[in-house]
């Protein structure tokens, strides 16, 4: 079969753009176990808009942390073990006579599991971290995707290099 020069271009691109338009597709960490343990597969949610929800996360102190948020997937913040924070969410959007489920699904506490945002669209629950260092994931979902807070509580005795990186909330 013969294709004119002309048409090969567009072909070539659109090759090349398929690997990168699936892998884009994939979450980082792979499906939610969460979502699915409610029944909802995490690849039939819709993808968040950019920012939809903002997260302030306050220590206890006048000032809070915001992580930027990649499609739903905020940046890491480091925490101590055990140590609690106030996550306050903004441009939250319940489905009517619906409360936004929110899960650790990597250890630590939440102080409720829900939660009703009022008519700002706002609503703060508390979460304390896990003992062990390493990564903690605080999963919300909302009626329009999940979105994925990522903190990684550190070792202040042996911190890695890379730690020193990570936007601290302490």
């Amino acid at each position: 079969m013969y294709l004119p020069r002309r048409c090969l271009l567009p072909l070539v691109l659109i090759a090349l753009a398929l690997p990168i338009l699936a892998t884009n597709a994939q979450s980082p960490d792979g499906p939610n176990p969460s979502a699915e343990a409610q029944g909802v597969s995490a690849s039939s949610l819709p993808a968040p808009p950019p920012d939809a929800v903002a997260v302030g996360i306050n220590y206890g102190g006048p000032t809070a942390v915001q992580p930027q948020s990649d499609r739903g997937y905020f940046e890491r913040v480091a925490l101590r073990p055990h140590e609690a924070v106030r996550l306050a969410l903004t441009g939250l959007i319940a489905a009517d006579g619906q409360s936004i489920t929110i899960t650790a699904p990597d250890g630590g506490n939440l102080a409720a599991n829900a939660l009703s945002p009022g008519a700002d669209r706002s609503g703060s629950v508390v979460y304390q971290a896990g003992g062990q260092p390493g990564d903690y994931r605080v999963v919300v979902l909302t009626a329009t995707g999940q979105y994925q807070l990522n903190f990684l509580v550190v070792d202040d005795a042996h911190p890695a290099p890379a730690d020193r990186d990570i936007p601290e909330a302490f």
